[in-house]
């Protein structure tokens, strides 16, 4: 019984340590995704310059 609830509160220690890293990473992704925007957009316009470029 002691076992069980020594595994459970580990467990909650797990999640609540995992959620933190979550509310950290969170933010970060949302940048990251952000800036890989832009870098798609700057890449489409790359392209057309290259292309006009080679004609």
């Amino acid at each position: 019984r002691i076992r069980k609830l020594q595994y459970i509160a580990e467990l909650e220690k797990n999640v609540s340590s995992l959620q933190m890293e979550v509310s950290t990473l969170t933010p970060q992704v949302s940048f990251l995704d952000h800036q890989r925007v832009l870098l798609n957009v700057d890449n489409g316009v790359m392209k057309q310059r290259i292309a006009a470029l080679a004609q």
